[in-house]
């Protein structure tokens, strides 16, 4: 091999260990070794989205939909949420309680998702009530992504 294309080689492979290098610290930098997550909540990630969660019922509670609607990450979607509580405080009356059953933590290339599974009580009817908020990698904090309701109360 010539001298010229030795330094080439040399060069190429500097640039490309270079890179590999960045890359791996970038992502050591981005894991959460000690559980706890978003950033300027305090506490654990699942106490984040706790907390979120619980923001959102409460304020179902106080039957100030825009404020619940502010917790959603897409404002179209937090719109439709809103429209969404008013139905179903129509439909099945004033929430009373709200109880957390089941928490699931996906870790993802671009975040973290968590699935929150509520039973909710109403006059008259029990339901379900699912979560599903995400914490972004490249954003702070927790928003909430989809709101779903199962109850015998939304049938017909």
């Amino acid at each position: 091999m010539q001298y010229g294309g030795w330094m080439k080689m040399r060069n190429l492979w500097l640039v490309l260990w270079g890179c590999g290098s960045l890359l791996v610290l970038g992502a050591l930098g981005g894991c959460d070794m000690g559980g706890s997550g978003s950033v300027g909540m305090g506490g654990s990630a699942v106490e984040d989205a706790e907390r979120v969660a619980t923001r959102f019922f409460e304020a179902t509670k106080a039957k100030d939909y825009d404020a619940a609607a502010h917790l959603f990450i897409d404002t179209a979607s937090g719109a439709g949420a809103a429209d969404q509580l008013k139905l179903n405080q129509m439909k099945l009356g004033d929430l009373q309680s709200y109880e957390l059953r089941d928490t699931t933590v996906n870790t993802i290339f671009s975040g973290r998702r968590f699935t929150l599974k509520y039973v909710t009580k109403y006059p008259g009817f029990n339901a379900t009530e699912t979560l599903i908020l995400f914490e972004s990698v490249s954003a702070p904090g927790i928003g909430i992504e989809v709101y779903h309701v199962s109850s015998a109360g939304l049938r017909g």
